[in-house]
């Protein structure tokens, strides 16, 4: 997972991460105009991936990690917005403990 967001970028393995979590897909060698991959990552966006990874089957984790990653990152924004560990911990449904872990990896 790590891997193909550092090839292709974190926006477009997210995008097929919510399409494709625990399921197989293919990627073609050549991506034609309008195919499904284009539509959904944009031409260039399915190009990169094809570039990369063209004639294999992918399976794409259930990402946990990316979605952690991403949960920590608002949290991070949130709270340097001006939002208190309490509001925090409501709106993700964590600990005030878990909050103030996650504020303490970015110090």
């Amino acid at each position: 997972m790590i891997d193909l967001a550092m090839v292709v970028g974190v926006e477009i393995t997210e995008r097929l991460m919510v399409e494709f979590a625990g399921r197989r897909f293919y990627v073609p060698k050549r991506i034609k105009d309008g195919h499904w991959l284009a539509v959904l990552l944009g031409q260039e966006g399915a190009e990169k991936l094809s570039d990369n990874y063209g004639g294999d089957q992918l399976v794409l984790s259930m990402g946990t990690k990316v979605k952690r990653r991403r949960r920590d990152q608002a949290i991070i924004r949130q709270y340097d917005s001006g939002w208190s560990v309490d509001e925090l911990a409501l709106e993700h449904d964590l600990t005030a403990r878990q909050i103030f872990n996650v504020l303490k990896k970015t110090v």
